[in-house]
């Protein structure tokens, strides 16, 4: 398999799986590649004194170089450096923090001067409900398993030893960059209580509390975060419009294969790039706060590919049919909550909707018949 509709089509043999899928992933990615663009954009307009059109420039054309030129090995290669740069980063950050603002307990302090709230589970907010908060372990913890994106790297791996290595460290990495990364932008506020824009309040902290020399090393600690999610989507969206919609479907069924091995390499380069220009222009107007537009798309993303790959690998009774009902559902419930902001129970739209998606895939598959043989050999189950 070279691309998650690789796998669902091995494993469920049904093409609207996979066209759902590979519209589904166009659709979100482009919102998610915005987001990071955004990120980007800002960070080289706090750090450097440009525009935020020039940041944007130049950073879209950095990201859209190295990926189109190096591809997958390229973003492993890149991913690997970028996560060792991001964990020092973060420690780097937490620990000027700390001392410019006196220690821990000072900062709590300063803010609870500013309102009494921010430093309550609750937020300064009326929107972080306790139900609502519980929501996010589901949307930022457990639904990362149907990431298509987070599950392409999988796909990396060299052999079973290094995966399992790579779920101890990967476990620590994130705990660390998590705990630290939330933790310094919460404190942040203490520091730079007036700040314009949430989404400049990384690298300004970083310019405030570091010397000059170290806080330029170091700002590359968010820009390699940001780095390292783009160029995963950028290679995942190109090779869901050429591998998944264009060879299956669309491409020519007597085109001989030496036209193929000329023309897709092509065809990709030319996706990436129209892909990358398309999240450009669409980056040149951000929102206020970009983390809202990322988390709708993680949320419709998580909604269509959570039970498919999970239920695909784990339960052998699993078929096609369940797997469309399952993702139609899903994402239909995530757009209608989200649309019109329905809050059942409190809980974000994704809690509902994952719920009703493992209903119908659960209901559906039992109801139709059971996957034959050969893919249940494929997959190991009896």
């Amino acid at each position: 398999a070279v691309t998650i509709n690789d796998m669902l089509w091995a494993r469920y043999r049904s093409k609207w799986v996979v066209v759902l899928g590979s519209v589904t992933i166009i659709l979100s990615f482009i919102a998610t590649m915005v987001v990071q663009f955004i990120g980007g954009a800002r960070l080289l307009e706090t750090a450097t004194g440009l525009s935020y059109q020039q940041g944007l420039l130049l950073f879209a054309s950095c990201v859209l170089l190295y990926t189109v030129i190096g591809g997958f090995r390229a973003v492993v290669m890149t991913d690997a450096l970028q996560g060792i740069i991001m964990l020092i980063g973060t420690g780097a950050l937490l620990a000027g923090i700390l001392m410019a603002g006196d220690g821990l307990p000072n900062l709590i302090h300063q803010l609870k001067v500013i309102d009494p709230k921010l430093v309550s589970p609750q937020g300064a907010g009326d929107m972080l409900t306790q139900p609502f908060m519980l929501s996010f372990w589901v949307l930022v913890c457990i639904g990362v398993v149907g990431l298509p994106h987070s599950a392409l790297r999988c796909f990396g791996y060299r052999d079973s030893k290094a995966l399992h290595r790579g779920i101890l460290i990967g476990t620590v990495v994130s705990a660390l960059l998590m705990f630290g990364m939330h933790l310094a932008g919460a404190l942040g506020r203490a520091i730079l209580p007036g700040m314009d824009s949430p989404d400049k309040i990384m690298p300004s902290l970083m310019m405030e509390v570091l010397p000059p020399w170290l806080a330029g090393v170091f700002l590359a600690a968010p820009m390699a975060a940001i780095m390292s999610t783009i160029d995963s989507q950028l290679i995942q969206a190109s090779a869901t419009l050429v591998k998944d919609l264009y060879l299956n479907y669309l491409s020519p069924k007597n085109e001989r294969q030496e036209k193929l091995e000329v023309r897709v390499p092509r065809l990709s380069l030319l996706c990436t790039l129209i892909l990358g220009t398309l999240v450009l222009l669409a980056a040149l107007q951000p929102p206020e706060m970009i983390i809202w537009l990322n988390l709708l798309a993680f949320g419709g993303l998580q909604a269509v590919f959570l039970w498919p790959l999970v239920l695909g690998l784990y339960w052998s009774r699993a078929n096609g049919q369940g797997a469309l009902a399952s993702m139609v559902s899903g994402i239909v419930c995530y757009g209608v909550l989200s649309q019109w902001g329905v809050k059942l129970g409190g809980l974000h739209a994704i809690v509902p909707s994952l719920g009703l998606g493992l209903i119908a895939f659960i209901v559906v598959s039992l109801l139709t018949p059971a996957p034959d043989q050969s893919v249940r050999r494929l997959f190991d189950q009896k």
